[in-house]
Formats: structure tokens, C-alpha cells, sequence
């Protein structure tokens, strides 16, 4: 949101349609910050440090550095007699299940089809 490179590239063709992008970067940026808060106050009195990409450990990670971990997962789906099977084929990473932990979910969240709520 600070630099540039976000909005420079955006052409939209009216005013309306700029304001609108901008409220939904308004939107992703304060479910960004509330990420943020929640890893770093779950990390608050929690013995050790998380590793993040980059090999960097931190008790403050930036959401940036959470959200790189999440990069790597791979996931694969097999249909086998008219059910369909997925699962993750990244290797395990414990720091990943850590912080889903902390939101309360598990690897589930890749595998699992999300139900009609």
C-alpha cells in the first residue's frame, strides 16, 4: 500500500470505479493489519521464536514474512472410483501448523471442502 507499484499500474476509466478500488485496498490492508495483530499477540508469552522465510526469526513477525510461508504449499487432487482425494504434497513444515494454530485451524484447510455455512 506504501509503494507505488500497488496503483501505478491501475487504470480504471472513472472516478467511481477508483473510489471503489480504493476502498477495496482500504478493506485488504485492515484484514492485513488484523492478521498481523493476532500472530504477533498469540506470539506474546509463547516460549521461542518462529522461524520465517529468509532463515529470520522473529517474536514481531511483519504479515509479510507469515504470508511467505504459505507460498510453498502444494496441494494435489486424484479422482480414484468417483471420489475425489486431496492432499498436501509440500513437505511438513512445522512453523506453517504454528501459526494456523493460532487462527485455530490445521492443514485441513487445504484438504477439506469447505462446508455450506
Amino acid at each position: 500500500m506504501k509503494s507505488p507499484y500497488f496503483v501505478g499500474p491501475v487504470f480504471l476509466h472513472s472516478p467511481r470505479r477508483v473510489e471503489a478500488f480504493a476502498y477495496v485496498m482500504l478493506l485488504a490492508l485492515l484484514l492485513y493489519s488484523a492478521f498481523e495483530h493476532v500472530i504477533r499477540t498469540k506470539m506474546k508469552g509463547r516460549v521461542g521464536t518462529a522461524h520465517f522465510a529468509g532463515r529470520s526469526q522473529s517474536w514481531k513477525p511483519t504479515g509479510s514474512s507469515v504470508m511467505d510461508m504459505f507460498d510453498t504449499v502444494l496441494t494435489s487432487t486424484v479422482e480414484i472410483g468417483g471420489q475425489v482425494h486431496r492432499g498436501i504434497t509440500s513437505r511438513p513444515y512445522p512453523q506453517r501448523d504454528r501459526v494456523l494454530g493460532f487462527f485455530c485451524w490445521d492443514a485441513g484447510i487445504y484438504t477439506e471442502a469447505a462446508s455450506n455455512v
